[in-house]
């Protein structure tokens, strides 16, 4: 190993691991440098670690468990009482030779010595160790933690080995930390009923929370696993070591180390390509593209979920703003946090090299913020590092934090502009933005309510705070596309929101594709909707949504155009179910049910709950002549949003398409009967009507529509839509009154 980081935590793992003699700890025989080589040299043993034994046996006997836990509970107390604490204890830092137990690899072990630098092994609040055995204090970066922690650890270990697993599991490790925060300790027992009741009670007080209430010395945690197993345990954790049988005499053989030494070269590197298999060093290819999971809330209110949400989407926008970086889109890695994957399983479905994780905790005026760069290809930890701040000083820590990745992926910016694009100094009206941005993201309409009320204080206390502007002109456009506000409110308050954005700041991309859409949905000026797309998707290429609004704009225009911009959409937010479904949308509006079929499918499959897409499907399949799982599929999307009257008009419209003419019309009924206490969309029920064949009722409805100024006035002439109004000339006089001309 050459200078660094790296070379002086190898050089302290050699202090440390040689003021260690232990039976139960693996010792150090000699060290030394070859040619500016350092390595080491420890014995081989005969035998397995701990995690060897446990995959082939999912749960040790319980006497087993219990002289393991007592034997490493032996060593641990030694190195505490020694100043060293390990941080790292695992089943795969436990090995097993000849029927006794030895901890290995202190290379993350801190001393605990009052002063100086000598127990420093990591930058500042450098979060190291395994996040199935972390403690809580380690976890979120604590650089007081003491032999406590260790108990801790051990009795994760411990509870693995009697029940086949660890205490907490999780898809990632944001995740698996979070619950030792919010669930409550678990039982041994749940998992297995042989577990004495006391031996459990042991497990669960190694596992408390506050480290005040676990056992307080690794002597204290042995007695009472001896009481609590019984005599028969077998453990030995109190009588005279024999030690490792693999170990013994091996301080002695000299002659055995000098041979070794003659070899010195050969022997450094293999201790490297061994450390390398552990995870320890980077790779050597730098990523180019990551995915920024959403970060985990460990605030002991977890109604600060907003905050930590914010602060994943400001480093995903600022690195997305990076034109040698490319980064997953924000729905598809919020996706990731629900679903059971590693990181090579992330790396392969956001096609991405590397993965950054982390956790929020934020308290009164305090944030402390962890996260971690990990590599997809091996799982090697690129980068990692704890930053405390202030509240009011969080902007600031945003553009270190985003600085610091850059600077780990080895990327030149070129310029010293920030990373991170602040567009307010108030901090109230920020933290007032990330609310609304939360509130968006659940789409309901109370919750869009709710966004709008938080946008709107945002930008009380700020004017000039250009993305709360952006953020309410999106409430509204979302409230008028989906009849959540009548479309005549809502698009107006869109525009002047969108407006008011760009004029305080004309570069943001989410505000010009907003006013798009209005210009689009509402103003229908055509032309200068398209020339915002454009500016927007100038301005920023990598921003999804541009282009799947884009390619909606497109899809009575252009119709390859539109393929083409729903597909850029997709590969940019690749798990986002609206983005998903773009493609299937496109050619469903081009009358390509066929190739809009699979598509569609695919959409359903990413995401089985979210109900538009199951919509856009049973029209697909009405189209192609499968009945009964057209009307199924429109079923479904009902059920998963039984309010939605969108929801309601496609099946209808199903049921026209495959000859249910009863059943069409008494879903109407509904949606007249809907369409007096809240907006019904006049175009979505005229198009019901046309499949029937009754245009003097579809022309009624299209009157409404016009005078409501639906959005959805400008998909009448869509390939697919109204295909026996068409020749009608009210229809035809419509058409040309809206500015609408055929698709190519």
């Amino acid at each position: 190993i050459g200078s660094g980081v790296m070379a002086d935590r190898f050089v302290r793992e050699i202090a440390v691991a040689a003021k260690l003699t232990h039976p139960h700890i693996v010792p150090l025989l000699d060290s030394g440098s070859t040619n500016g080589r350092l390595w080491f040299v420890m014995p081989v043993l005969d035998g397995q670690s701990l995690r060897e034994r446990l995959q082939h046996e999912r749960q040790l006997p319980l006497s087993d468990a219990v002289r393991i836990a007592g034997e490493v509970a032996s060593a641990l107390s030694y190195a505490h009482a020694h100043g060293v604490v390990h941080r790292d204890i695992k089943p795969e830092n436990v090995l097993l030779s000849g029927g006794s137990a030895a901890v290995a690899d202190f290379g993350l072990a801190k001393g605990l010595e009052v002063g100086g630098s000598s127990g420093r092994l990591t930058a500042t609040g450098l979060i190291v160790g395994t996040a199935y055995y972390m403690s809580p204090e380690q976890a979120t970066g604590d650089e007081t933690i003491d032999g406590r922690s260790d108990i801790y650890s051990l009795g994760c270990v411990l509870y693995e080995m009697l029940t086949g697993e660890p205490p907490y599991i999780g898809n990632t490790m944001q995740a698996v930390i979070a619950k030792r925060f919010s669930d409550p300790i678990p039982g041994a027992r749940r998992l297995r009923e042989a577990v004495p009741p006391a031996l459990d009670d042991v497990i669960r007080k190694s596992l408390a929370l506050v480290p005040v209430d676990r056992y307080q010395t690794a002597d204290d945690f042995a007695t009472s696993l001896v009481r609590a197993a019984g005599s028969d345990a077998n453990t030995t954790s109190h009588r005279p070591w024999s030690g490792v049988p693999g170990l013994r005499g091996a301080r002695t053989s000299r002659a055995l180390i000098g041979a070794a030494l003659l070899a010195a070269a050969v022997i450094a590197m293999v201790v490297m390509v061994a450390y390398g298999n552990r995870g320890r060093f980077a790779p050597s290819r730098t990523p180019r593209s990551i995915a920024v999971l959403p970060f985990a809330n460990l605030s002991d209110d977890k109604t600060q979920e907003y905050f930590s949400a914010g602060m994943t989407d400001e480093l995903l926008g600022a690195l997305s703003a990076i034109k040698q970086l490319r980064v997953a889109g924000r729905t598809s890695s919020y996706a990731m946090r629900d679903r059971a994957s590693d990181v090579g399983e992330i790396g392969r479905k956001l096609n991405v090299e590397a993965v950054l994780e982390g956790t929020v905790r934020k308290s009164g005026d305090q944030v402390r913020v962890s996260a971690e760069l990990v590599s997809v290809a091996n799982g090697f930890r690129i980068w990692g590092n704890t930053y405390d701040r202030k509240l009011t000083e969080v902007f600031a820590l945003q553009e270190e934090l985003a600085r610091a990745i850059v600077a780990a992926i080895q990327l030149e910016l070129g310029d010293a502009k920030p990373i991170v694009r602040r567009t307010t100094e108030s901090v109230d009206a920020y933290e007032m933005y990330l609310r609304g941005r939360h509130a968006l993201d659940t789409r309901t309409a109370s919750s869009i309510a709710d966004a709008a009320d938080d946008f709107r204080r945002a930008v009380d206390r700020d004017p000039l705070y250009a993305r709360a502007w952006s953020g309410l002109a999106d409430v509204y456009i979302f409230q008028g596309l989906n009849f959540y506000a009548p479309p005549a409110e809502a698009y107006p308050k869109a525009k002047a929101a969108a407006l008011r954005a760009l004029s305080l700041d004309s570069t943001l991309a989410e505000a010009h594709t907003s006013l798009a859409s209005v210009l689009f949905l509402y103003d229908r000026d055509f032309a200068a909707a398209a020339r915002s797309y454009d500016r927007a998707i100038a301005l920023d290429p990598k921003y999804p949504q541009a282009h799947y609004f884009y390619s909606i704009f497109l899809a009575g225009r252009d119709i390859p155009g539109a393929e083409r911009e729903a597909i850029a959409a997709a590969q940019l937010d690749p798990l986002s179910p609206p983005l998903a479904q773009g493609l299937g949308m496109a050619r469903v509006s081009a009358a390509k049910y066929p190739s809009a079929v699979p598509t569609l499918r695919a959409a359903v499959a990413l995401e089985p709950n979210y109900y538009f897409a199951h919509s856009w499907l049973a029209v697909a399949l009405a189209h192609t002549g499968a009945r009964e799982e057209a009307v199924a599929e429109a079923r479904r999307a009902v059920e998963l949003n039984p309010t939605n009257s969108l929801a309601l008009s496609y099946l209808a419209e199903v049921y026209a398409l495959t000859g249910d003419r009863k059943a069409a019309l008494g879903v109407v009924k509904t949606l007249d009967t809907v369409s007096l206490t809240r907006p019904v969309s006049g175009v979505y029920v005229a198009r019901i009507f046309d499949r029937l064949g009754d245009n003097d009722s579809a022309m009624r409805w299209l009157a409404r529509a016009m005078k409501a100024r639906e959005g959805q006035l400008s998909q009448i002439l869509w390939p697919d839509a109204f295909p026996h109004l068409r020749g009608d000339p009210r229809f035809q006089r419509l058409a040309k009154e809206l500015g609408l001309r055929s698709t190519k």
